[in-house]
């Protein structure tokens, strides 16, 4: 017999069913949210780099003018945080929880290509048309996509909070280990990062999809350039984990006047490091574009 929780493990005369249920529908609540908030903070960067575009009737939450397969990968990043969460908070039966938690973007994908397939005149999306044949093809498989992608980040997290749930416990008031004041202020802060590093990918891309097929110094001098955006975010990555490590308390040894400290020094000092990075490699590009120009 396996010793994973199922649903009937909550049923009323287990005296933990509300504890059990309350976790599952935290989970997807968060599953959701967080998704929709990640996709929100990738559209505000994406979009700084097509800003002539916003006014086009084929720019929009779902479709982002020609820039189609953007949108759906990016699409799928959300998918994979919101069900990572999902699957962390659930505990168990992750890939169930995270799978429900993507509903909402399945169905909204599945109207979105129903409306353009169709022709219904409905959320001016039947004036979008999906471009390439490619993307076509692509558009029918995303619902199923979705779903894969949610299994296995959903089981993911369900696999990391066997690590980590006895801490989780042990800080009361407090969301994966961060207390509840902490998670007020600090998601401003994240949605910045998430938008900021989402513009600084689809920047460098550009460049790489611009002198795609070329040969030489027109197609090395991109990758540089796409490698070195690329690697600017490891600052922010390991800023935000060992952020986060200060704000949960995983260790003992950090003490509040530590922990503000770390804080500051990773969360905002490494981030920063990494935009004025970017920066620094945007105008050395745009130097040698006029140049070379």
């Amino acid at each position: 017999m396996s010793d994973e929780y199922l649903i009937s493990d909550y049923l009323p005369d287990n005296p933990n069913h509300k504890i059990g249920i309350l976790r599952y529908l935290a989970a997807i609540l968060t599953g959701i949210l967080s998704g929709a908030i990640i996709i929100a903070a990738i559209m505000d960067g994406v979009s700084r780099n097509y800003s002539d575009e916003q006014t086009l009737v084929s720019w929009g939450f779902m479709y982002w003018g020609d820039h189609y397969i953007i949108r759906v990968l990016w699409s799928f990043v959300a998918t994979a945080w919101g069900s990572f969460l999902a699957g962390l908070i659930a505990r168990k039966n992750g890939k169930m929880i995270a799978v429900i938690s993507s509903i909402p973007s399945i169905v909204l994908w599945t109207i979105a290509i129903f409306i353009w397939a169709s022709g219904m005149e409905l959320f001016n999306l039947y004036q979008y048309e999906v471009p390439g044949l490619g993307n076509k093809i692509i558009s029918f498989i995303i619902p199923v996509a979705t779903i894969i992608v949610s299994i296995i980040f959903g089981l993911l997290g369900e696999e990391i909070s066997a690590r980590y749930s006895d801490h989780f416990d042990s800080r009361r008031n407090s969301f994966l280990g961060i207390k509840w004041y902490n998670i007020i202020w600090v998601t401003i802060p994240l949605f910045l990062l998430v938008a900021q590093s989402a513009w600084a990918i689809d920047y460098a891309l550009s460049w790489w999809k611009i002198s795609w097929g070329d040969v030489g110094i027109y197609n090395i001098v991109p990758g540089l350039f796409l490698f070195g955006i690329i690697s600017t975010l490891y600052f922010t990555w390991i800023g935000i984990t060992r952020a986060y490590d200060y704000l949960s308390n995983y260790s003992e040894e950090y003490a509040l006047g530590t922990a503000v400290k770390g804080v500051l020094l990773y969360g905002l000092g490494l981030p920063l490091l990494a935009i004025l990075l970017q920066v620094l490699i945007m105008l050395i590009h745009y130097g040698l574009y006029t140049l070379l120009t």
